[in-house]
């Protein structure tokens, strides 16, 4: 092969190395920064005419109690708080349908209810006559607002909120539930006051 040829040889080849240097890499199907391709499926727009009940949010309940995680099991924690949730939003429920017997249900037989500026009611009984008595007057629509559920142990937690109903509304300084034998939560200790009315 004469000189010339193989300098032009050379010289190709050179060039092709070069080239091959300097291609893009492959664009990922996954590329976000790519406006045909959805950035995650998670954020894709949910297209089913049902709505969906968001049940409550357990990825906050480490930073609400600094204990979760290192005393119970992350799956007793979920049990206790999901229980917990549930129970209250029964309680609810009960009271604004108008059905005083449900309510007192929901509390252990001596379960201590402190109603401020009510009184002390202690025993299902009188915890229900209380709460038949709101109802005789008229209160109604009660739900809660801000809503926490801090865990004490393996069968109990403490609930605290803001509460509203449609003549009154106040505080609940602290609702100590308690898992039964049963798997179900009930009221042993039931603190709140009554600071307002809605308007007011």
């Amino acid at each position: 092969m004469s000189t010339t040829r193989l300098l032009l040889a050379f010289s190709i080849a050179l060039a092709l190395g070069a080239c091959s240097e300097t291609q893009p890499p492959p664009i990922s199907a996954a590329d976000p920064s790519q406006p045909d391709q959805p950035a995650d499926i998670s954020s894709e727009v949910n297209h089913n005419s049902n709505p969906i009940t968001a049940g409550p949010d357990l990825s906050s309940t480490t930073a609400k109690n600094p204990t979760i995680g290192r005393s119970l099991g992350a799956d007793r924690e979920a049990v206790i708080y999901r229980a917990v949730w549930q129970a209250s939003e029964d309680w609810q429920r009960a009271f604004n349908r108008g059905d005083a017997a449900a309510c007192a249900s929901h509390y252990e037989e001596a379960a201590v209810m402190r109603a401020a500026p009510f009184g002390t009611f202690i025993g299902k009984p009188a915890i229900e006559g209380f709460w038949q008595q709101l109802i005789d007057d008229g209160l109604s629509d009660v739900r809660y607002i801000d809503p926490r559920i801090i865990i004490i142990d393996k069968d109990s937690a403490v609930l605290t909120a803001n509460w509203k109903m449609n003549k009154a509304a106040g505080l609940v300084y602290r609702e100590l539930w308690v898992m039964q034998p049963d798997g179900s939560m009930k009221l042993r200790e039931d603190e709140f006051e009554a600071l307002a009315t809605p308007d007011s």
